[in-house]
């Protein structure tokens, strides 16, 4: 009997500690990443950071639903271009940002009791790209794109105390664009017009449980 007053509160805080997420929990955290693109000029892509503010709500055990803020910067060197006014070779470095809002969900597939709890999920976002180009004897040009994509994501969350979760996440975005708002504005006009942004990206993040 006297072990097994001593074990009790041994069990009752290690449990405790287990329990960073339970159904009706708001979880708070901050991730950063790096990113590759994969879609269009990828071989000359120099890769990019990624900044995500993000909040989960905890509908039951395993399941989450997701909000996320993300900026996204993109950098790379595109070796050759054609101007259509002049009918010449130039060569252009670019350098984009993005900003994107998303909604998503998550499932856990251990009980969110265990300590260590793998996940999968998808989040549905709006993305607005900002391209800059800096072209060769020229000036630069630049525009604004709008695109809808999705992310599927993977990854394991572990608690580090009763409130406090970190996370190790790799996803995937995949964009499509509207072609109507992929317009260059500019004094230039570059045979390049139409691409997609699709990147995978690894990351690692916390959250806070209230």
């Amino acid at each position: 009997m006297y072990l097994l007053r001593k074990l009790v509160p041994l069990f009752v805080f290690f449990t405790t500690i287990s329990l960073f997420a339970q159904k009706g929990d708001i979880m708070i955290g901050l991730q950063a990443s790096y990113q590759q693109l994969t879609s269009e000029f990828s071989e000359n892509n120099k890769g990019g950071n990624n900044f995500s503010l993000f909040a989960e709500y905890m509908a039951s055990d395993k399941v989450s639903l997701c909000f996320a803020l993300e900026y996204n910067t993109f950098n790379f060197y595109l070796v050759e271009g054609t101007d259509l006014m002049n009918k010449e070779s130039i060569d252009f470095a670019e350098q984009n940002h993005c900003g994107s809002l998303q909604v998503g969900g998550k499932y856990y597939f251990l009980n969110m009791k265990k300590n260590i709890s793998p996940y999968i999920g998808i989040n549905l976002g709006y993305y607005l790209f900002h391209e800059k180009l800096e072209v060769s004897n020229y000036d630069y040009i630049e525009r604004n794109l709008r695109l809808m994509g999705f992310k599927p994501n993977a990854g394991v969350a572990f608690p580090l105390s009763k409130a406090l979760n970190a996370y190790i996440d790799l996803s995937y975005t995949i964009t499509y664009i509207n072609s109507g708002s992929d317009d260059w504005t500019g004094y230039y006009i570059i045979s390049e017009t139409f691409r997609n942004y699709d990147f995978w990206r690894i990351g690692a993040g916390f959250s806070v449980t209230f």
